[in-house]
């Protein structure tokens, strides 16, 4: 297995491994194979490919597609020469301080051919993969042509066309992590699409499938001319066949259908049927007066259940009688969910029915009144009052927990609300002096919570001893681990300064599947359930699958990168991605934390301004987080003498961050008891407002998050105010005017504002 089965999976391929040290075992069955990936592996032991000139580029004028992946090394590379010499050479190297950093705003991609737009466009995604940490090439043979530019000498992306066939050289490492793949599988029916196709004259703009679900759908495949346009005399020359294949075995060939142009593109539109489950592949071969020009394939996985459910929350108790789960449907062939129904039951007794179900739901259900001990959840699904499907799984309900999160997101520490505000301390490679001395620190600032990392040396005493410290200073600990936790978790649960544990860091950036993450959860669970688990999420696209899989989701949106130019800045990157988790959090029955930005370096980041955290804090605040953890006080390896970034290296940034506690105190009770309201509609691109509800009066917080443009804001009030409105924290009111239910506000570049106001 490596990390190109499951795109090879995916688009119909069958795979076979072979080591390039056996080349003279397998080259002369090259015609076997259409396309060939090297990988990494080369590196090692990489053969001498001049005794194999002729075989390797018949194959690739007869139609072969070799890509060299992760060709960032020379030993990678330089094998190409025994292809071409100079001309099909091409060079290196790593990148240095000094180079133009690989951005996406300093990388401009391929249009011309299309190889990077039909019939996927994967060029923001090209963009935002590569984050400029070390390789590119600097020099090339004539024969290739730059895919992805960095400036105008550079490039991560190569191609060299070669009679029907090609290469493609990639500077991009991996695409073995779970948010990888799925752009990787585009990028590669890319590549197949363009050389299958273009030596016959056409570009695949196109390919659309029904949705993977049983019942009647429709294939659509469009294809232009890459030279002269395709005429309407020629359309009806053009045939395309389908095949449909159940688990790679051929059961239907479809009569061809002619073509036909819409707005110059040729069009073919095939029905098919899905009424079976399992793996389906759809196979169309274009064709023209009997010649196949070519051919693309799509693979399916037909839910092999008709009814599926992804447990949330299993473990209700006193202060929060929920339990929550993802529903997943897949009706047979001919029933319609319109004539269908859901029934929820704990224990045999039905507390929830569901009219017209959709495919996809998530349900939080209420569960007052249960016994502790276990109990089981069981849904069933009826068409016309017939029983079609049944699942379940079982739950807990336990006694009160020491530390817990109400319905409203809000967390519980010894029966007090509590609002976790501090940091991360990266404890790999520092001692444990650093780690205490950083926890100290913090909590003088006023500081109650700091993520920090338990190693093997530091098990029992030493972490029993930080514990014993953070408590003393008041600071609640989130504990991470490379232990086993049913070794560490019975030493240190009893801890009163323990808060939870890290399941995951970034498990949707790693590749650790949501099932598997659920069960670290529940593995944690099983030793103590008076705690919450955490994972750290950094991908916004994978927000939907892995929200609700922990008890708390803390998404790392980190907008401030080398380049930090405003004007191309993705701004309310915080608020829109925390405000995605928050909302899905909250309707999983789960929590939402926000990791903020509070670092420079890694070759990539840009240390922000104080009012630029500032900013992010309360866009995160006015999102439903929860807590702020700020990433990071330090991470520094100190056995290799590594400071990647440390706190105390930026004393006047830290001057200030020791302002926010008080804010934060400040408004515990708008956070604790407050109703949030947000004004999303008919504000500039860079502004956030919103608020919170009090009985006797209103929090409103505007602010602008962007360094150029000032802004003159009116926004709604969701209730009647009377009286004067009164700065907080130093805002400015100098031009504020506020009637009963409005509020009109001039607020500078980065700059957030809030008021305290008297309500009816």
């Amino acid at each position: 297995m490596n990390e190109f089965d499951d795109i090879a999976a995916r688009l119909g391929w069958e795979v076979t491994h072979m080591e390039n040290r056996k080349v003279g075992d397998w080259i002369g069955g090259l015609s076997r194979y259409q396309i060939i990936v090297t990988t990494s592996a080369l590196v090692d032991n990489s053969p001498d490919m001049a005794p194999y000139r002729e075989q390797w580029n018949s194959w690739i004028n007869a139609g072969g597609i070799l890509v060299l992946a992760d060709a960032n090394y020379p030993e990678v590379t330089k094998w190409l020469c025994a292809l071409g010499g100079d001309e099909v050479a091409l060079n290196t190297r790593t990148a240095t301080a000094s180079d133009s950093p690989a951005t996406p705003a300093n990388l401009q991609c391929d249009t011309e051919t299309g190889i990077l737009v039909f019939p996927n466009d994967v060029r923001d995604y090209l963009k935002e993969k590569w984050e400029g940490k070390w390789a590119r090439y600097d020099s090339w043979g004539k024969d290739w042509q730059s895919l992805v530019n960095i400036g105008s000498k550079e490039s991560l992306m190569l191609m060299r066309e070669h009679g029907k066939g090609g290469i493609i050289a990639l500077s991009y490492s991996s695409f073995e992590k779970e948010k990888d793949k799925p752009h990787a599988y585009r990028l590669f029916e890319n590549i197949l699409a363009y050389f299958n196709f273009r030596h016959n004259g056409l570009l695949v703009k196109a390919v659309e499938v029904g949705p993977a679900a049983l019942g009647n759908h429709e294939m659509r495949f469009v294809l232009q001319g890459t030279g002269a346009p395709i005429m309407p005399q020629d359309a009806a020359e053009y045939m395309a066949t389908l095949f449909t294949y159940w688990d790679d075995r051929l059961v239907k060939s479809d009569q061809p259908i002619r073509g036909h142009l819409e707005e110059g593109n040729l069009v073919f539109r095939l029905p098919y049927r899905v009424d079976q489950r399992g793996q389906l592949t759809l196979r169309c071969v274009v064709s023209k007066k009997g010649r196949a020009l070519g051919a693309l394939s799509r693979v399916q996985k037909i839910p092999l259940q008709m009814l599926d459910l992804q447990p949330y929350q299993q473990h209700p108790h006193p202060g929060h009688e929920l339990v929550s789960f993802a529903c997943r449907l897949s009706p047979d062939y001919g029933v319609s969910l319109a004539d269908c129904s859901l029934q929820v039951a704990i224990d045999g007794v039905v507390i929830a029915d569901r009219q017209s179900p959709v495919e996809n739901s998530d349900f939080c259900l209420p569960c007052p009144g249960l016994e502790t001990g276990s109990h089981s959840l069981t849904v069933t699904l009826f068409h016309r009052g017939k029983a079609l499907a049944e699942a379940g799984f079982p739950f807990e309900q336990t006694d009160r927990p020491k530390v817990y999160y109400r319905p409203d997101g809000v967390f519980m520490v010894r029966e007090a609300p509590f609002f976790p505000f501090g940091w991360y301390h990266v404890s790999w490679r520092t001692d444990a002096a650093d780690r205490t001395n950083a926890m100290r620190t913090i909590g003088k600032a006023g500081y109650n919570f700091i993520s920090a990392s338990m190693r093997d040396e530091d098990f029992p005493k030493g972490w029993e001893a930080f514990l014993s410290d953070a408590h003393d200073h008041g600071v609640m600990v989130l504990t991470e681990t490379k232990m086993d936790w049913k070794d560490c978790i019975p030493m240190i649960r009893d801890k009163s300064a323990s808060f939870g544990y890290t399941a995951a860091d970034e498990p949707d950036g790693v590749g650790i599947f949501p099932n598997v993450l659920h069960g670290i959860h529940e593995r944690i669970k099983k030793e103590d359930n008076d705690r919450p688990t955490w994972a750290t999420l950094c991908h916004e696209e994978s927000l939907e699958q892995y929200v609700g899989l922990t008890d708390i989701a803390a998404p790392d949106p980190y907008p401030y990168v080398i380049t930090n130019d405003e004007r191309s800045r993705d701004q309310l990157h915080v608020y829109r991605i925390i405000k995605k988790a928050a909302s899905l959090a909250e309707a999983r029955g789960t929590t939402c934390m926000a990791v903020l930005q509070c670092f420079g370096g890694y070759e990539v980041f840009t240390v922000p301004t104080f009012a630029q955290i500032r900013s992010m804090t309360y866009q995160a605040l006015l999102a439903g987080a929860k807590g702020i953890v700020y990433y990071t006080f330090n991470d520094s390896d100190m056995v290799a003498n590594i400071q990647r970034f440390r706190m105390d290296q930026h004393p006047d940034l830290w001057q200030d961050m020791k302002r926010l506690p008080g804010e934060i105190q400040t408004l515990h009770p708008a956070l604790f008891e407050g109703t949030r309201f947000n004004v999303d509609t008919e504000l500039p691109p860079s502004i956030f407002a919103g608020g919170w509800v009090l009985p006797d009066k209103l929090i409103v917080c505007i602010g602008n998050d962007s360094n150029l443009n000032p802004q003159v804001v009116t926004i709604p009030l969701p209730v009647s105010t009377v009286g004067q409105a009164k700065p907080l924290f130093g805002s400015d009111p100098g031009s504020l005017n506020l009637k009963s239910e409005q509020l009109s506000v001039a607020i500078k570049p980065m700059e957030t504002l809030l008021f305290e106001i008297p309500r009816k």
